[in-house]
């Protein structure tokens, strides 16, 4: 019985994972002891998102130890990641393959999706080759100069066209200005398109180094704001897929 059990639980992780089953939220009934069931909670669904977290936890308790499980966690991630990326090419009316682009660059660099694609929408309206007037390129329109005080592989302005590249200099150079500040997003953001040295000058003299640009990414109290605190914990950029054959 508690084998079976064991495997009736794996293969539950596996289809919710996969999408094989109209799963929308994995939770835990209330604990009872009983020898065939591992100690591990008997599951239920209601409606709502998929809870990975525990999805995850489950999947470690029943499956042996033989198996991968951190192969679990990395579906499950990678899945999320699918699901976020579609949401955001529908919300900006961008291409698929862009805005899993902009989440996979945003994670790695421990950047907040939804502040990168309110970055990328204000600076370049998501236009991969976007010429900036005063000579800044690319998705989140960089200065060739600052890209390569940042990342001095960085070579060429042809090479901060990619789109990856930009997407991923731009999003460490956002949270260089966010630590720097403390972990203000509204100052982070301004030294991002005012350069830290304005952003200094005016706070030593008492100003508010304010012009504008925070409003444009990060909304207003009244007009889709941001509430998100803009820093996330870095995730490692998924590994490219094998063609198949």
């Amino acid at each position: 019985m508690g084998r079976r059990r064991t495997l009736s639980l794996a293969l539950l992780a596996a289809f919710a994972v996969t999408g094989t089953l109209p799963v929308r939220e994995l939770k835990a009934a209330p604990l009872q002891a009983s020898k065939d069931t591992l100690r591990t909670p008997p599951l239920y669904f209601q409606s709502g998102l998929l809870s990975t977290n525990y999805l995850a936890r489950a999947a470690e308790k029943v499956l042996s130890p033989g198996h991968e499980v951190p192969v679990v966690h990395a579906t499950i991630s990678d899945s999320i990641g699918s699901l976020r990326a579609e949401s955001y090419a529908q919300r900006f009316g961008i291409a698929r393959e862009l805005a899993q682009k902009i989440v996979d660059a945003a994670l790695s660099e421990g950047i907040d999706p939804e502040l990168g694609f309110r970055l990328v929408h204000t600076e370049s309206r998501f236009k991969t080759r976007a010429h900036g007037p005063s000579g800044a390129v690319g998705l989140t329109q960089l200065m060739p100069g600052t890209a390569r005080t940042i990342d001095r592989s960085v070579d060429s302005r042809e090479e901060l066209m990619d789109p990856a590249t930009n997407l991923h200099v731009g999003f460490r150079y956002l949270r260089q200005m966010i630590e720097r500040y403390g972990g203000d997003v509204r100052l982070g953001l301004l030294a991002y398109n005012r350069g830290e040295i304005a952003v200094d000058r005016a706070l030593r003299r008492g100003k508010n180094p304010e012009n504008g640009y925070s409003s444009k990414v990060l909304g207003t109290r009244t007009t889709h704001p941001y509430r998100g605190k803009g820093l996330v914990s870095k995730q490692p950029a998924p590994k490219a897929k094998r063609p198949s054959h």
